[in-house]
């Protein structure tokens, strides 16, 4: 049985008069303010809960999607700059004639 403060004292204060050992009474709880729950309210928070788990969830993971679209984004482009940077024929500083092109790496 779970007793709350108050409802520990009244038992305890009852035990002088030994009601509480007389079978077929019933104990009383003391009133705390603390209302029991309702199933339905238990069931919306826990419905509440699990949405709100989700949520956090898929913002987790659209979040990662975000990034690595980002990222590759960001690759492509040093990608593309470095192909240009390859197909740039080679030159001579001083005169800016062209000596000839740069071979493309195999691997």
């Amino acid at each position: 049985m779970r007793l709350s403060f108050f409802s520990f004292f009244e038992f305890f204060s009852r035990r002088l008069k030994k009601c509480w050992l007389r079978p077929g009474l019933s104990f009383k709880m003391a009133k705390t303010g603390e209302q029991k729950v309702s199933a339905g309210w238990k069931k919306r928070v826990k419905i509440e809960y699990a949405r709100l788990r989700q949520q956090k969830k898929f913002r987790h993971q659209d979040d990662i999607r975000v990034a690595w679209r980002a990222n590759r984004v960001a690759m492509q482009a040093g990608h593309i700059k470095k192909e240009e940077e390859l197909e740039k024929p080679l030159e001579n500083e001083a005169t800016k004639e062209v000596l000839g092109y740069r071979a493309k790496p195999i691997w």
